[in-house]
């Protein structure tokens, strides 16, 4: 299979690649463009676009992309899941469940305008000449999201205490500059811009305040890493992470004075402990409610603070009980299955890395509802496997 290392894109091409890096890093670029402008259109203007986007490259033809629109096996499990989901939402709320911070317009816009319509746009095989028109986008998304929160920082917009902004939380503005994080690896050729991207991003993490995401990327990474060692340098990674580990604990004193915020990944002080102990009250509750419907579920929400708990397996489980629980488990297994089969078609090393990111992040940060990113990337890494292996006759 000969490849064209220099194809022509047409406006399809740019509307397809537009869509996946609007989806993976557009978020906080428009919710710090809300916070500086003080308009919470912003927000709504970008879930828009990445539908017109989305509708524009499914319309628009394709001069390196299979032009056949379908779905691929994955996706078809995800949709299922995505309408399963919503129809065990929805039968809450026609039951008379009632709560004033997450109403029936949460689950809706998330499972279905963030989540489902995305997916259902994503229906074009991606083959290795498409490669180079997303990394150049994905630079350009990754110096804006860094500009622009540098920018919103320089006005005061940030919050006093953690790096935030009205329009977007500490945890997401981490997470988001985790998966910017991942992808700089695949997009920068290695060297000193690359260097001081990811130190850049690992900065905005730590004065985020949020321990989650980096907690997820720091797993995610040396997991990877370690696994790929040989015995010796897996002995002596040890040494010298035990030995790090070491001097930042002997500087920690030290550094909290200059850099408050480090005070929360402290477990032993106020700001650090205080949110554990919300997270041990939240899943306490949610366990007890399982533990008096614990084969279909009985609320959508714990009874302690009356919000998600912020953990996925406890609230699949105080959704829909043990029956819900194995509809995805299925799914996921099933997921797993397609991610390992995808493994040896060349699909980037960061996608893979991501879904692990999303999905460890996710499980202790987010609701089921607001997981559409982690379908997204699953997705996005299905369209891959089918279109090396489908395509090879379109490339010739």
């Amino acid at each position: 299979m000969s490849i064209n290392r220099n194809p022509i894109y047409s406006f399809g091409d740019y509307s397809y690649s537009l869509l996946i890096v609007l989806m993976l890093l557009g978020y906080p670029i428009f919710s710090i463009f809300a916070s500086i402008l003080n308009q919470d259109f912003m927000t709504l203007l970008y879930r828009g676009l990445c539908i017109v986007v989305g509708l524009s490259a499914t319309i628009l033809s394709s001069s390196v992309l299979h032009n056949k629109l379908s779905f691929t096996r994955t996706q078809i499990i995800i949709i299922g899941l995505h309408f399963v989901y919503i129809c065990w939402v929805s039968f809450y709320f026609a039951m008379g469940y009632h709560n004033e911070t997450l109403d029936i317009s949460f689950y809706i816009n998330n499972s279905v305008f963030f989540s489902l319509i995305p997916i259902l746009l994503v229906n074009r095989n991606i083959n290795a000449q498409f490669f180079p028109l997303i990394k150049r986008q994905l630079r350009v998304a990754i110096f804006c999201l860094i500009i622009i929160i540098f920018y919103a920082y320089k006005l005061g917009l940030s919050d006093d205490y953690r790096l935030s902004f009205e329009k977007i939380n500490p945890i997401s503005l981490s997470l988001y500059s985790a998966i910017a994080i991942l992808l700089s690896f695949w997009v920068f050729k290695r060297g000193l811009i690359l260097f001081i991207v990811v130190m850049t991003l690992l900065g905005i993490m730590v004065l985020s305040g949020s321990r989650g995401p980096l907690v997820a990327l720091a797993f995610v990474v040396t997991s990877f890493i370690f696994l790929r060692m040989k015995f010796f340098k897996k002995v002596t990674s040890i040494i010298l992470s035990t030995l790090t580990a070491g001097i930042v604990f002997y500087f920690y004193d030290l550094a909290i004075e200059y850099v408050p915020i480090l005070s929360r990944f402290n477990f032993n002080t106020t700001e650090g402990g205080m949110s554990v102990n919300i997270r041990e009250e939240q899943y306490l509750s949610a366990l007890q409610i399982f533990s008096d419907s614990p084969l279909f579920g009985g609320s959508l929400v714990e009874h302690f603070a009356n919000f998600y708990p912020h953990n996925i397996i406890l609230e699949i489980l105080i959704t829909g009980g043990v029956v819900l629980f194995l509809i995805y488990l299925f799914v996921f297994l099933a997921i797993v299955v397609e991610l390992k089969n995808s493994v040896a078609n060349n699909v980037p090393l960061c996608l893979f890395l991501i879904v692990c990111l999303l999905f460890i992040s996710y499980m202790f940060t987010s609701s089921l509802a607001g997981i559409g990113l982690l379908y997204f990337s699953i997705v996005i890494i299905s369209r891959i496997n089918v279109g090396i292996m489908n395509d090879k006759y379109h490339n010739n």
